[in-house]
């Protein structure tokens, strides 16, 4: 994973540290957040393939940078994914898993967070709810998590955070993308 993330700060022109000519090469990573209001700013985008492909035509959120959300549906549920826009950087590049699930609609009345270092994307944080699905009669939801996710070059941040049981989820699910970056930061300098 850490020559995966080698490979794209190294190759990503946007990093600000993949240039040698960059004055803030060895610059304090300065930490944010972007958000997107999935059911404000995401829209459904028809191109036509749709009926020949099958299935629900999913919804496309505004780009960050190089990354773009989408939303696709299934008979129960609704999955959002983040992707890397433009061509991969390299034989090594990874598509990106779900990054949360949850049913009916319940994942377009979210708000997606972007964790950016130094203006850059690499983690997205978003609210996902946990359901009781043992009994079809009878589902139920019984709590939620915060779901932290690394983007491509940082698929080590992986985890998530469970609402009822920690008052201050959000501000741990930056901590934790946000330590999460610094020590695939470490990694990459000690080797």
């Amino acid at each position: 994973m850490a020559v995966l993330a080698v490979l794209f700060v190294l190759s990503h022109p946007g990093w600000a540290w993949a240039n040698e000519n960059s004055a803030v090469t060895n610059a304090t990573p300065v930490f944010s957040s972007r958000y997107t209001n999935i059911q404000k700013e995401c829209k459904y985008v028809y191109t036509g393939k749709e009926e020949t492909r099958g299935g629900d035509i999913p919804w496309t959120c505004p780009p960050v940078h190089d990354y773009q959300a989408t939303i696709s549906w299934s008979a129960l549920h609704g999955c959002l994914f983040v992707r890397r826009l433009g061509p991969p950087i390299d034989k090594y590049e990874t598509v990106l898993p779900a990054i949360a699930c949850d049913r009916g609609t319940a994942i377009t009345e979210k708000m997606l967070e972007w964790r950016l270092v130094n203006g850059q994307p690499f983690a997205v944080i978003v609210r996902r709810s946990e359901w009781d699905e043992r009994d079809p009669h009878l589902i139920r939801k019984f709590g939620e998590s915060l779901v932290v996710r690394g983007l491509i070059g940082f698929e080590a941040i992986n985890t998530s955070i469970d609402t009822t049981k920690e008052s201050q989820a959000n501000k741990v699910a930056r901590e934790r993308a946000d330590d999460g970056y610094k020590q695939i930061m470490q990694d990459l300098k000690s080797k």
